[in-house]
């Protein structure tokens, strides 16, 4: 398991910003009140976040950074999961796929890159 990077005195730390706003007005998916991780059983909508994401990375790559995102786990908590029909166990899968979803995109630009 990858642990947190060690911080740089220099360089810079990249996030990505407004993902659930370019994923519904640029890519036009909805998203049930306002969480990203059910668009995981979407496959149009994760070739989009796939897009998305590659996208934030081609724009940082050759620069001396770190990448954090925050992944898509907004509403991703019990209450909010109810509302979304999930149980405890559906929302700790989606979290689970979530990361791995965002390992997955990183993996795949890292290998093209290099």
């Amino acid at each position: 398991m990858k642990l947190f990077p060690e911080q740089k005195s220099h360089g810079y730390y990249i996030t990505e910003g407004g993902t659930e706003t370019e994923i519904m007005y640029k890519f036009g998916h909805e998203l049930p009140h306002f969480a990203m991780y059910p668009l995981l059983d979407n496959p149009k909508a994760t070739q989009d976040l796939e897009l998305m994401f590659q996208k934030y990375l081609d724009t940082v790559a050759g620069v001396d950074s770190l990448r954090s995102w925050g992944g898509l786990d907004y509403r991703a908590s019990p209450d909010w999961a109810q509302r979304l029909g999930y149980s405890n166990d559906g929302l700790a899968e989606m979290q689970h796929r979530s990361i791995e979803f965002l390992r997955n995109v990183a993996t795949v630009h890292d290998e093209q890159s290099n």
